[in-house]
């Protein structure tokens, strides 16, 4: 049983996190927590390496020539990792596809779409059907996620809700597995469909607050972030400069990050376009 939630657990907070940022923030965007920026229109294929503790890993994303995400992969020190899949019917997403390699274990999901849901019912954990977990999320007209939920024995263990403002603010509370107590809030705030910033409550406190700006074509250039111990006190601020190398089409394809004039990490893309 412990076993069956950590696999869970690991499973839909990696596949979960990196899905939401995509069906949140829209076309052109390369989901995971730390990429918030969007990319300039008709990128086919894009590669991109990071190096940060002599640790070296390399995301790969496919896109159709609508900017909608049909692949990812990734993989740390040439091993596979996570590979996602998404299926499009006149441009809105009908079904989700997902390899978790975790620990020596293989997690297979597939999420098919019914109206506005898309559902998983029973995963393969190391070639073995697990019909007592199951997978949701839910979606507007419009292909904007409200919630994702995970249940095992048709018991939620794992939920998020989303909701969208009309002042350019995204709200998403993820409930903890523990008997649903414990909550994190995150509150996105956009200008003209970039990111300005971001705050994170924990159980009502806010935990933490991220800032970010970017240049013209919506590459990060800075990016803040202020830590708050448990009583809501300011106990840290970090802030991260980025240097940019720019293809023609106005996209990064080489990136340092600085922290106290120091190089903390590096970042290369090989970027293909259609036409």
């Amino acid at each position: 049983m412990r076993l069956i939630f950590f696999m869970v657990g690991f499973f839909f907070v990696q596949s979960g996190t990196a899905q939401t940022a995509f069906v949140t923030n829209g076309k052109n965007r390369i989901p995971g927590d730390d990429n918030k920026e969007v990319l300039q229109l008709n990128v086919k294929l894009l590669i991109e390496e990071k190096i940060v503790d002599e640790q070296t890993k390399t995301d790969s994303f496919l896109f159709d020539p609508n900017g909608n995400l049909l692949k990812m992969v990734q993989t740390m020190n040439q091993k596979t990792k996570i590979i996602l899949t998404n299926q499009y019917s006149e441009n809105q997403i009908v079904q989700i596809s997902t390899l978790n390699y975790v620990d020596g274990y293989i997690v297979c999901d597939s999420l098919l779409k019914k109206n506005n849901n898309l559902n998983t019912y029973g995963i393969l954990i190391n070639g073995q059907l697990k019909n007592e977990l199951r997978r949701s999320k839910n979606f507007t007209d419009s292909g904007l996620m409200l919630e994702e939920k995970t249940l095992y024995e048709d018991k939620i263990i794992d939920r998020t809700v989303i909701s969208y403002n009309n002042d350019n603010t995204i709200k998403t509370i993820r409930y903890s597995a523990e008997g649903m107590e414990g909550t994190v809030e995150e509150n996105y705030f956009y200008t003209k469909k970039i990111l300005d910033s971001f705050t994170v409550k924990e159980n009502g406190t806010i935990s933490r607050k991220y800032t970010y700006q970017f240049d013209h074509w919506g590459n990060i250039t800075e990016h803040s972030a202020t830590i708050f111990d448990v009583s809501g006190k300011l106990t840290e601020i970090k802030k991260f400069q980025f240097k940019l190398q720019l293809d023609e089409k106005r996209n990064w394809i080489f990136r340092e990050q600085w922290e106290n004039g120091k190089i903390i990490a590096t970042r290369k893309r090989t970027i293909t376009y259609y036409n």
